[in-house]
């Protein structure tokens, strides 16, 4: 029998029935392709959600920015230039940063978010290509159990077989030759006839 387990690309609804009229090694076999299916969907759904996690990490972080830039003192160049060649300078003293400012607290934690959420990407989209490819290989496997349905194509490779074999037995002397059928003669008048008929058709 023919099972279909898809409904598109997801797993439709299966009739508990149509499970037990398999045999045991199919049932088997239909049991591992749903298992691998299933968990494919999971990585994919969760390859989704790393994505959508990232592209709102970045979001954040970008306000996060905006906001702690948004409070920083702007520094020219020649304040710059003087800092330097302060820091430069016998005794200089270094001023010691104070305590750090809610926007810079909120960017920290923005950057340490988004870095989290890159992190888990890059791990659902490496489990997602090895769930994917045991999820294929589980089809493979359950299209190869259902290889005596009967299809259009099953059809051809049986009538291609059976000529194969056919040849085989009348070259072996168990089998008749096929009959070779003399097509039939036309004699002269039918012949002309049939070839006036053509030319008028041209």
């Amino acid at each position: 029998m023919s099972l279909q387990i898809f409904d598109g690309p997801n797993i439709r609804d299966i009739d508990p029935a149509e499970v037990e009229a398999l045999d045991d090694q199919t049932r088997e076999v239909l049991m591992d392709t749903l298992q691998k299916a299933r968990a494919a969907e999971a990585g994919e759904n969760r390859l989704a959600a790393a994505r959508i996690s990232v592209r709102n990490g970045m979001q954040n972080h970008d306000a996060a920015l905006a906001e702690y830039n948004a409070t920083q003192k702007r520094v020219s160049h020649a304040d710059a230039l003087r800092q330097v060649i302060a820091a430069g300078l016998p005794g200089y003293r270094p001023v010691k940063p104070g305590k750090a400012s809610a926007e810079q607290t909120a960017l920290d934690r923005a950057s340490v978010a988004l870095a989290e959420n890159r992190s888990e990407l890059e791990h659902a989209t490496r489990d997602y290509k090895i769930l994917s490819a045991a999820r294929a290989e589980a089809i493979m496997a359950w299209i190869a159990a259902q290889s005596h349905t009967v299809t259009p194509l099953s059809n051809a490779r049986a009538h291609i077989n059976a000529q194969q074999q056919r040849r085989i037995d009348v070259a072996a002397g168990t089998a008749d030759a096929p009959q070779i059928v003399e097509p039939v003669r036309q004699n002269e008048i039918d012949r002309v006839l049939s070839a006036r008929g053509r030319a008028q058709v041209r």
